[in-house]
């Protein structure tokens, strides 16, 4: 059980450890796809092929502002638990 006697720490470590576990999860799920849809001998289109002086695309760039606000409901939700926890 969570020792929730630690106050405005507790309510870091827990937004903080939901934060950490959001983004392993996003990451392991994004790691774990990549080789669900195409085999090695599919060319990727043009369209997605990033160009020698950009490291990311469009899609990246969406992936990246939704996970914002996936985290912070994930940080709303963290926040919610220890407040009911404590009583």
């Amino acid at each position: 059980m969570l020792d929730l006697s630690q106050g405005a720490d507790m309510g870091h470590t827990v937004r903080a450890t939901a934060l950490t576990a959001a983004v392993l999860i996003a990451t392991g799920s994004v790691s774990g796809c990549a080789g669900t849809q195409a085999t090695q001998n599919t060319p990727v289109p043009a369209a997605v092929q990033p160009s020698p002086t950009q490291q990311f695309n469009d899609t990246d760039v969406q992936f990246v502002q939704q996970m914002i606000v996936h985290h912070q409901q994930a940080l709303m939700m963290a926040d919610m638990a220890a407040q009911k926890a404590a009583g």
